[in-house]
């Protein structure tokens, strides 16, 4: 990635689509962090501004991040977002995903893995003529560079699902909020996602992101087939 331009992701099993895709893409000295799209009215987004202010938002949602961790050393850790699949039963996208976002697949208890990072300077080469950053071999790695020089660094991997993930994706079912419907609503032309961003002590902007299942979903739910759409 670089120019500024946008890069898109989103988890596939078998090749389908299980999440809404993401994006992050610069503007200046500014970079964001969101949802490509949302088949909701509350579209997630992070935002990540110069004069220090980084916060998550979403509908009436707002989390202020912290943006100097950590303190030492020329990389900030800007965001960890962590992508956990339920294995059966979860809501699928209703709407086509853009064939320019990344499709990364994501076998069976195992959870997608995004780190952003950023320069406090523009960061200098090694003497094997190479940028050193915060990620580790395994992850894909995307650059861009902001208008001041300094790097933005955005890298994925795929890891077997520990049990603190699942103790996080259990307390985020556990506090969310009802979800009823007074109409019939087709399965398979609903989706939603549950979003949980914060910080975590002595880790950073953390961010989790599941689906839904369709067991969450009270209330009517229609069962004959879907129209198709024009």
């Amino acid at each position: 990635m670089s120019d500024g331009r946008r890069i898109r992701f989103v988890p596939t099993r078998d090749g389908v689509p299980l999440m809404v895709p993401w994006a992050m893409f610069s503007r200046g000295d500014e970079f964001y962090v969101a949802q490509a799209h949302s088949e909701s009215a509350a579209r997630a987004k992070i935002s990540f501004h110069s004069d220090g202010i980084w916060r998550a938002q979403g509908g009436p949602f707002r989390k202020k991040l912290v943006s100097n961790y950590p303190a030492n050393g020329n990389w900030i850790s800007a965001l960890h977002v962590h992508f956990l699949i339920p294995p059966h039963g979860a809501t699928r996208p209703v709407f086509p995903v853009s064939p320019r976002a990344i499709r990364v697949e994501v076998p069976l208890d195992y959870t997608l893995h995004i780190d952003v990072f950023v320069s406090r300077t523009p960061p200098g080469l090694n003497a094997d003529g190479l940028i050193e950053c915060p990620v580790t071999e395994q992850a894909k790695t995307y650059f861009d560079t902001l208008r001041s020089g300094n790097m933005l660094v955005m890298s994925y991997r795929v890891d077997l699902t520990t049990d603190s993930d699942q103790k996080a994706l259990e307390n985020l079912r556990t506090h969310m909020p009802p979800l009823n419907h007074s109409e019939p609503v087709q399965p398979g032309r609903f989706h939603f996602e549950l979003i949980s961003v914060g910080v975590y002590e002595g880790q950073g902007n953390h961010a989790l992101v599941t689906p839904t299942l369709l067991a969450d979903h009270k209330g009517p739910i229609g069962t004959h087939e879907p129209v198709e759409r024009d």
